[in-house]
């Protein structure tokens, strides 16, 4: 089996690094996730080590929260702000953002939808 496992690497079939690049790229583009989590989705799909770090070193988790949360928040326009933020909250921590990210893009979203007061 490792023959075979060398083989295909040689052979450029097998490919860590493509693989890894690609994932985070799709996942990126279609369903933003944080660093953290991505990392584990690779992990659990047998990638780790530098083929992981290279793939994930350009994601900025704040601009994934912002994309991933933007057509929730439309969504949740009209709430009132706690349950604007609750909900956006429990969306973007699901997607392994943490709780700062997620504050910040709640409060960004918020005053994107026009209302500047917080504790509305």
């Amino acid at each position: 089996m490792d023959e075979a496992i060398s083989r295909l690497r040689e052979l450029g079939l097998v490919d860590d690094a493509a693989f890894a690049r690609t994932w985070v790229e799709g996942r990126s583009r279609l369903s933003p996730r944080s660093r953290r989590l991505l990392r584990r989705e690779l992990q659990a799909k047998g990638i780790e080590g530098e083929a992981a770090r290279e793939a994930l070193v350009s994601l900025d988790d704040e601009d994934a929260a912002l994309r991933a949360a933007e057509r929730r928040a439309d969504a949740l326009r009209g709430l009132p702000y706690p349950e604007f933020r609750r909900r956006l909250g429990d969306f973007l921590r699901r997607r392994g953002f943490d709780p700062e990210t997620v504050r910040r893009a709640a409060e960004w979203l918020w005053r994107d939808t026009g209302s500047s007061r917080l504790e509305e």
